[in-house]
């Protein structure tokens, strides 16, 4: 059902006291939400002790991002 966004599972070692990053790329936001949503049903969720935030942004490359800087 969510074909077009791409998960990306990496190690966190070091970063915190989270084991694992989980990443999601879509062209377009929405879709990661109602991904998000959906794997909130799951019945895998089940295992999950705690709920962490997940922050979101707009992917540019490194090009644009010291284009953007001051």
């Amino acid at each position: 059902e969510y074909e077009d966004v791409r998960a990306n599972t990496v190690a966190a070692f070091g970063l915190g006291d989270y084991e694992w990053l989980l990443a999601f790329e879509a062209d377009q936001m929405h879709r990661i939400t109602d991904c998000l949503r959906a794997l909130r049903s799951s019945r895998a969720r089940l295992h999950t002790k705690l709920e962490t935030p997940f922050y979101s942004g707009i992917r540019k490359t490194v090009a644009d991002v010291v284009a953007g800087l001051p």
